[in-house]
């Protein structure tokens, strides 16, 4: 191309020199974008990265300082200490246990005044009934703050039967007589021996036991001077013999009826 062909610019600069300047220009730029995206402000990236994974919620991982010993945060192998002085607990139980040990202990001298008491009163029923004890008809003991009064079957019942002997009768209203005088509940307890028994009417020892004490009731109370409310009818089989059940002597004493006088004044003594 001749110098007189040549495309020149209005400033009178050639056309390729202009259009090699632009390209020069636009790498530059390009190159100082690059450049400013290569160098980055870290704190920023860091406070950018953190409201990031809040707000996606991204987990964090947090490392532990040292590893774990153990396999188990509960312990295989335990052995309770013992204390050297007492625990509140034992010294409190061992205070209650002493006071309701005292409380419920009966003084010597109050159980020796109650059985003096109880002896007393049997004596005074033994006097009365001296004769029927003679011919081994009844029997008086004493057990505790009780009188008991026994009624030999021989003598008020028949074998196997719960009707009072005519003969015995006088006996029972003796009886009344004594025990009117005092205040306490009256208790009548039927006993039998364990020979068996199966009647028409009796379907064990069980029935003839509580039917003979009933039978001994009725005598007591025939004439309604005496408060039903005193007493009370149990019927015991062959459950509680006096003697051992090997001769026909013991079977005979175990079959009986009592009467048993519980001592009120003496009740009212012990705790």
């Amino acid at each position: 191309m001749d110098e007189e062909e040549e495309e020149k610019c209005p400033e009178g600069i050639p056309a390729w020199v202009m259009t090699f300047a632009d390209l020069m220009s636009l790498l530059m730029c390009f190159f100082v974008l690059l450049f400013s995206f290569a160098v980055m402000d870290a704190t920023k990236f860091r406070e950018m990265n953190g409201a990031l994974k809040k707000a996606f919620g991204v987990q964090q991982e947090v490392f532990a300082t040292s590893a774990p010993m153990g396999t188990s945060i509960i312990k295989q192998h335990f052995s309770p200490g013992k204390p050297d002085e007492p625990t509140i607990l034992d010294e409190i139980k061992q205070k209650t246990t002493e006071e309701v040990k005292e409380a419920l202990e009966v003084p010597e001298s109050v159980e020796a005044e109650v059985e003096s008491e109880v002896e007393t009163v049997a004596a005074g029923m033994k006097e009365e009934l001296e004769e029927e004890i003679q011919e081994d008809m009844v029997e008086v003991v004493t057990d505790e703050n009780r009188i008991i009064i026994r009624l030999k079957e021989k003598a008020a019942f028949r074998s196997g039967s719960a009707v009072l002997n005519k003969q015995f009768k006088p006996v029972i209203a003796k009886i009344k007589t004594i025990i009117q005088d005092e205040s306490g509940p009256i208790v009548i307890a039927g006993h039998t021996d364990p020979e068996p028994i199966s009647t028409f009417r009796y379907r064990s020892n069980w029935d003839l036991s509580s039917a003979r004490a009933v039978s001994v009731l009725h005598e007591l109370i025939k004439k309604k001077d005496m408060p039903i409310s005193r007493f009370h009818v149990e019927g015991h089989g062959s459950a509680l013999p006096i003697m051992p059940n090997d001769t026909p002597e013991n079977r005979s004493k175990n079959r009986r009826v009592e009467v048993v006088i519980i001592q009120k004044e003496a009740q009212e003594k012990t705790p």
